[in-house]
């Protein structure tokens, strides 16, 4: 396993302190016992939880990573071999762009449960999971026996204690769908505008613990709305997924060893050390007295600096 003074370098989607993806560097440190360390792009580091295809690079090694069906050649090209992946869809990803990737397939937050298993009584009639970006919703769903999850959180175990004390999770977020299937609670897909990739990433995980369905649409404007009324409108699926999550534990970099795996991190440890000669190199020449790399201000082509005198005028 690749360390950093003792720390595992990761890195993962920082653009929100968002539960779902935070997931990752706290299931690490769970799996380890050792603290998780952010790490630049051309260092070697790993990368896990979330819809993060188009954050890999040449020194990630990829274990459950997701796409967003959106990421092009350019961002696939450069990825080496990952482990495993969340579905079918982002292995399709990364074969239509001339990549492989195994069929071992699984989001890693499905393995929550084996390292934060709290006894937690039930409270809830209905969770209700939003994703961050629709925290307007909540302001309809202040009933009785409702519980409103707010994912925009760090607070990792708290939040999956909040899953636990509802008896049906009710959800617009992909992980809300995972972490309910990780333990057990029957959950229902409400629709909503999932922005990027818009449905992929829910398919690729549902294909993938074969647990496919339809989202569903539901007006909260309703204003006699009820617990009962919202329990009764949604087919919360009770099916335990029937992924064998046995190859997705025996990939992953934290717990497992394999030659495969050895291979992976040589082989970011190896890119990493490459980009650190092409950065030393450009460091080296690329000077604005360096008359054969400077560039001239608009100018796609090479010249020399403005007021250079010429050989033949000295």
């Amino acid at each position: 396993m690749i360390e950093v003074d003792g720390k595992i370098p990761m890195r993962w989607w920082d653009n929100e302190k968002n539960f779902g993806d935070l997931l990752g560097p706290w299931l690490a440190e769970k799996m380890t016992g050792k603290p998780v360390v952010w790490a630049n792009k051309d260092e070697p580091h790993y990368l896990t939880i979330g819809s993060i295809l188009s954050r890999v690079s040449p020194t990630s090694v990829m274990w459950g990573i997701g796409s967003f069906g959106t990421e092009g050649k350019m961002r696939v090209k450069g990825a080496g071999t990952p482990l495993a992946v969340r579905g079918p869809l982002t292995r399709a990803r990364f074969e239509m762009f001339g990549g492989k990737a195994p069929r071992v397939y699984g989001d890693p937050a499905l393995l929550v449960a084996d390292y934060y298993h709290p006894t937690i009584e039930k409270q809830y009639e209905l969770g209700v999971v939003l994703r961050w970006s629709e925290r307007k919703r909540i302001e309809n769903l202040k009933l009785d026996g409702v519980l409103v999850i707010d994912l925009l959180t760090d607070d990792i175990e708290g939040t999956i204690d909040a899953f636990l004390s509802c008896k049906r999770i009710l959800t617009t977020s992909l992980h809300g769908l995972i972490v309910s299937d990780a333990y057990g609670i029957p959950n229902a897909w409400l629709t909503a505008d999932t922005g990027r990739g818009k449905e992929h990433k829910f398919w690729d995980y549902l294909l993938s613990v074969g647990k496919e369905r339809q989202p569903v649409e539901f007006d909260f404007g309703d204003n006699d709305l009820t617990v009962d009324k919202l329990v009764s409108v949604f087919n919360f699926d009770s099916r335990p997924i029937s992924l064998d999550l046995e190859p997705l534990r025996a990939s992953c970099p934290f717990i497992a060893s394999s030659a495969v795996i050895a291979k992976a991190e040589a082989n970011a440890l190896d890119q990493s050390k490459q980009s650190e000669i092409l950065r030393l190199e450009r460091q080296k020449w690329w000077k604005p007295n360096n008359w054969r790399y400077y560039m001239g201000s608009g100018s796609k082509s090479i010249k020399s600096p403005p007021n250079r005198r010429s050989s033949k005028s000295q």
